[in-house]
């Protein structure tokens, strides 16, 4: 957001994603302004207060927060983490009915608070939830994004460089497909720095890199 002056980011949700991501963007300079919501009042005050005690070391931008809505208005960016956990045994399909109506309820009350703001939905399964939250919002497609499969490809890639006793920098692999029991590893793809994978020999051979890489937990 470095092209707009004051940036707000808002986060939705103060759980260990919803704080790491406003942790994250303090560090980076992400946004001038970091405001975290969650119905939960004690923990986001909690929250907010510790990551303002370190703003001191984390450059301009501020931290606010609380238990109201309100704390996201005008925002430019808000990002939505908020939603019920899986449980064992429970599908990505059911999942996602459940957080499908937490996300029907919420998603007008930002856009009525934030109206021009970029939102991103990383609750599970967020593609899905992406949809929902642009049918719901009745914003443009433009507008509504997903963080798709990018933790679950970091996972793969790190999952290789471990494997194959190199720097995870130099791992370029992806899972494709939808957040959820569907997705797959794009193995055709995979690249040890400009080599294939298929061509990469870590003592054994590739396959022995391929077939000992199972596929990552998913979030």
């Amino acid at each position: 957001m470095a092209g707009i002056e004051n940036a707000k980011l808002s986060i939705i949700g103060a759980g260990a994603v919803g704080t790491s991501l406003a942790y994250a963007a303090l560090i980076r300079e992400s946004a001038r302004e970091v405001a975290l919501y969650d119905i939960d009042a004690r923990r986001v005050e909690a929250e907010v207060l510790d990551l303002a005690h370190g703003t001191p070391f984390t450059g301009a931008s501020r931290i606010t927060g609380g238990a109201e809505l309100d704390v996201v208005a005008d925002s430019n960016v808000v990002v939505v983490t908020a939603g019920a956990k899986q449980k064992p045994g429970q599908t990505r399909r059911e999942l996602a009915g459940v957080n499908a109506g937490i996300i029907r309820d919420l998603m007008p009350q930002l856009v009525e608070r934030a109206p021009n703001a970029v939102f991103v939905i990383v609750s599970n399964p967020c593609d899905v939830l992406a949809v929902a939250a642009q049918r719901f919002s009745g914003l443009p497609t433009s507008r509504v994004f997903a963080s798709g499969t990018v933790l679950d490809s970091a996972r793969l890639r790190r999952r290789l460089a471990d494997r194959l006793e190199i720097a995870p920098s130099s791992v370029h692999a992806m899972i494709i497909g939808e957040h959820g029991d569907s997705e797959f590893a794009l193995w055709s793809q995979a690249r040890i720095g400009p080599v294939p994978l298929d061509h990469w020999d870590a003592g054994d051979g590739p396959s022995r890199a391929r077939s000992s890489t199972a596929s990552p937990r998913r979030s």
